[in-house]
């Protein structure tokens, strides 16, 4: 089974959905089709944490420490 990849638009979907507080998770999750409410938690975590950057598709946990230390570098 492949690793399921929901877009953007559906991860904003949910944030807002869960902001207005009339569904409960597990609604939001069926609504969806969302499998697991750990994926819910998370998109509302970067969300609090101002990093919805990292709903892109194109984003992954590498390429940003990639970026990070290519940043560093050029700042020190």
């Amino acid at each position: 089974m492949g690793k399921i990849r929901y877009s953007s638009e559906v991860k904003w979907a949910v944030v807002k959905e869960k902001l207005a507080g009339k569904l409960t998770t597990k609604e939001i999750m069926q609504k969806y089709g969302i499998k697991n409410n750990s994926q819910v938690e998370s998109w509302m975590h970067w969300y609090r944490n101002n990093e919805i950057s990292r709903w892109s598709r194109n984003y992954s946990r590498k390429h940003s420490l990639r970026n990070t230390r290519t940043i560093r570098r050029q700042v020190a």
